[in-house]
């Protein structure tokens, strides 16, 4: 609930979801709910929940797969490994252009069942997407040769490619329910939950508090200094892989042979900069905490453990 509410003071105003529990998706697709105000102390967001098991081609035309799949077209040919469900993505082409449409368009009226709004959402893409020309130009292409089709044959349908911003206007213009509260734990099929990360590999949840604070502290004692690569040391290790305690344990090794570089590097910063023999800790706080006065600098003594 707190992406909500970050998300709202920084100005959106819509924003877009995907891992939530599956039996809330499907309670709130059931009521034609997966569009909503998401209530926060600081206002409400309209917010969008994708309706499938992920974001990927396959699953964002509408319910079934092993169609939607057919209508990724960087697979055609084996790309992306082709699809899993041996239905494969073919170009589109005068003979086969009125089936394809047909075909693509009858997923796509199950999903618009599912919102209130008259438009309906369809992203096309993936992780590591449109790294290539060809690649955006399979996908351009053909489904400009479907948009043609439609446009002529079933000129009730409008369908074009669109922005996020396009969409969003028009989907606020429907009235949506009000929603209070977050979607923990996710689950994303049966007894699949992703709850584990809370506490896992907690040695390297607490090497990441380090390195920020260590980050905080040099920004806040040392102005001037070139942060750059400290920060982005943390900054991967927020990947939902790295501080969550998801990734393997090679990958892991590699963020924690990263992070304590950075560290070691800003424990120096600090110590050139502050003038001092060793290592500190250091409150930046102007008020008093449990542990240390405001603004106090000591030294950091090594437990004998």
């Amino acid at each position: 609930a707190g992406q909500a509410q970050v998300l709202k003071e920084m100005g959106y105003k819509g924003m877009l979801i995907q891992r939530v529990h599956y039996a809330v998706k499907k309670q709130l697709a059931q009521k034609q709910q997966l569009e909503f105000q998401w209530s926060t102390p600081t206002g409400d967001i309209f917010t969008h929940m994708m309706p499938f098991y992920s974001y990927d081609g396959p699953h964002t035309c509408g319910p079934d797969p092993s169609v939607c799949c057919q209508f990724d077209f960087a697979r055609i040919n084996g790309g992306y490994s082709g699809c899993p469900w041996h239905k494969t993505a073919v170009p589109i082409t005068t003979a086969n252009v009125a089936e394809r449409s047909k075909l693509w368009l009858d997923q796509v009226y199950k999903k618009a069942m599912l919102y209130k709004g008259k438009d309906v959402l369809i992203p096309i893409g993936d992780d590591f997407r449109y790294q290539t020309m060809d690649e955006a130009h399979k996908q351009f292409e053909n489904y400009q040769k479907m948009f043609d089709w439609i446009g002529v044959h079933l000129p009730s349908v409008k369908v074009s490619f669109s922005t996020l911003t396009r969409y969003f206007d028009s989907a606020r213009q429907t009235p949506v329910p009000r929603l209070q509260g977050s979607f923990f734990p996710y689950s994303d099929r049966v007894q699949d939950y992703w709850t584990g990360y809370f506490n896992s590999r907690i040695f390297y949840k607490g090497y990441d508090r380090l390195l920020e604070s260590l980050i905080a502290a040099v920004e806040s004692k040392c102005p001037g200094e070139e942060l750059h690569m400290q920060k982005r040391a943390l900054g991967l290790f927020q990947h939902h892989d790295g501080i969550t305690g998801t990734a393997k344990s090679l990958v892991v090794q590699d963020y924690y042979q990263t992070m304590q570089k950075a560290v070691t590097e800003l424990k120096l910063k600090l110590k050139t900069c502050l003038d001092i023999a060793g290592y500190v800790l250091v409150n930046l706080l102007s008020v008093d905490t449990p542990t240390m006065k405001a603004d106090e600098i000591r030294p950091y003594e090594e437990d004998a453990c």
